[in-house]
Order: structure tokens, then sequence, then C-alpha cells
């Protein structure tokens, strides 16, 4: 048995209690998941981890507190997958392991997204931005009309912070088109750490001229740039070489 696997079957990524370790092994032996070309041992046992971890995760509960009136769980037919994949898993959740994800939700407002996730670790394999950065990232995207124009979201994991910057590239569609050109940083500020097998919440509504951001109840104000309204689309995800297990919500 990998190494991977043993440390997860004896405890060391969920502590030392011997009952939550017990539960562990006890799903672990229960449950087998489909498998699919690429899926590791690694991240099977990772999605057993989480469903077993129930309690803390309580997504119904995290979406009342976040700002985002959590209307419709979203299911996998909803989503336009642009670049990477997304898996569906056990427990009505999600999973991100490819090295870049772009997606929107069509039908979708656009002005407001909430999402809990949990981090798996980093992919395997590696994305670089246009300028050659290694970022570790996840979130969300608002007004989506494309991927030149849109209003990010991000979790950036190793800077410990939430960035908000609204894309623009009037005539551009495709990423062959505006590269990384067209960014405005509107607001940064700093959010607890993300560790493995932690839950986090993310959550942003657009109301007015002011998008209001909630990251593991630390809430921000934004006024948003008039560019930013020159545009109009649905919600979307994104990520960059990160692995994590998801259930998010929209308004339709």
């Amino acid at each position: 048995m990998p190494a991977r696997v043993r440390a997860f079957r004896s405890g060391l990524y969920v502590g030392e209690d011997p009952v939550y370790r017990q539960n562990l092994i006890a799903y672990s032996d229960s449950v087998e998941l489909k498998a699919s070309p690429g899926l590791s041992v690694r991240r099977s046992y990772s999605v057993k981890l989480l469903a077993t971890i129930g309690g803390i995760f309580l997504a119904a509960a995290l979406f009342a507190k976040s700002p985002a009136h959590a209307s419709r769980n979203v299911d996998q037919k909803d989503f336009e997958v642009s670049d990477g994949r997304i898996e569906s898993v056990a427990q009505n959740r999600f999973m991100v392991s490819s090295s870049e994800m772009r997606a929107t939700i069509p039908g979708t407002s656009g002005q407001d997204i909430a999402v809990d996730f949990v981090y798996l670790g980093p992919t395997r394999e590696i994305s670089r931005l246009a300028d050659s950065e290694l970022r570790h990232q996840f979130g969300v995207k608002l007004r989506s009309q494309d991927t030149c124009n849109c209003v990010y979201v991000m979790w950036h994991f190793d800077e410990s912070q939430i960035v908000v910057q609204v894309k623009k590239n009037s005539g551009k569609k495709t990423h062959a088109d505006c590269g990384d050109r067209g960014y405005i940083t509107v607001k940064k500020f700093a959010v607890p750490h993300v560790r493995v097998n932690e839950s986090h919440t993310l959550a942003a509504r657009i109301n007015g001229e002011k998008l209001s951001v909630v990251a593991n109840g630390i809430s921000a104000l934004v006024k948003l740039p008039v560019v930013a309204f020159t545009f109009n689309g649905p919600a979307g995800l994104r990520s960059d070489n990160v692995q994590v297990i998801f259930n998010y919500k929209v308004d339709r």
C-alpha cells in the first residue's frame, strides 16, 4: 500500500483521535469510487476523507452565513469547462485535479456565488501564468462574458490573500486574443492560510456598484470600477495548480 494511503488510514492527516481515525478507516473500506483515467489512489482516499469529515463541512450553514444568497446547488452538467476538468465525486461534491481549470455556469445571474472547498494539495503537473509565475489559487468569476472580460475573486494560497481583479479587453474573447492583458487590481486583503484537508469558504455578491466578499468569515466591501459593468455574463470558477474538492451555489 502506498505510503500516502497508509498515512490517511493511520490518521496522520486527521489527527490522533481514535474514533475519528476509525470512522475514516471504516468509510474507506466500505465505499468504492468509480475509477476514471488519471484518478489516483491519493485523490480517491482524499475524497473519502472529505466525506468522513461531513460535520465540519456543513455547506448549508456556511452558505447561509455568506453574502451570497444560496438559491440552488450546481450539478456537474451545468458546468461549461473551457480548460481543465471537473470531476463528480462522492457526497454530491466535485473535484479539480488538473493543473488549471476554467469554467462557467451558463444561465446564472453572474452576480452571486458561494463556494466551500477542501484543499488536497498542489497538482502533480504545473501550469505557469503568462509571465511564468507559478501560482496556487482557487476562486470565482462574476459577470464572466468570456475569458477576457470578467470579475475575479481569487484566493491566493501562497500569499494568504484574496485578490479582486477586473479583466477587461474590449473586442477580445479567447486567451489567445488577450493573454494576461487587461487586469485591474481593485482590492487585496489578508485571509487565513490554506492548509491541506481543512475546509474553507468563499462567497461574493455584486449589489449595485459594490462587491461584497467573505472568506472564512473575513469580509470586505469593494467598490468596483465602472469598467466592470461594461460586460456581463454568468458566474464561474478558476483554479491554478491546486487540487480541491468543492461544492457551491449560485443565483439563477
